[in-house]
């Protein structure tokens, strides 16, 4: 463990683990599933346009739209577009 020195008093850093650590992944997660139902409607468009918008990594935003079709949030089309579900 990283102990410092500070003011003449020993500071250790905070220790996350357990689920407190994962809550903001989750929350980022949910946050990015959350964005792109937004910039979604029930008009096609491209999942690489979207995935440019949203200006995240594509894995990331790969796998939100995958749970996302899961589920039955988003229809995927022909052709690499995706919609809302109407």
């Amino acid at each position: 463990m990283i102990k410092t020195q500070l003011n003449g008093a020993l500071c250790q850093p905070p220790v996350m683990s357990g689920r407190a650590a994962d809550k903001p992944a989750q929350t980022s997660k949910s946050q990015l599933q959350q964005d792109i139902l937004d910039r979604l409607s029930v008009t096609a468009i491209s999942e690489n346009h979207l995935i440019r918008r949203l200006a995240r990594p594509v894995a990331e935003c790969n796998a939100a739209i995958t749970e996302l079709e899961l589920d039955q949030k988003l229809l995927r089309h022909a052709g690499g577009h995706v919609s809302l579900r109407p």
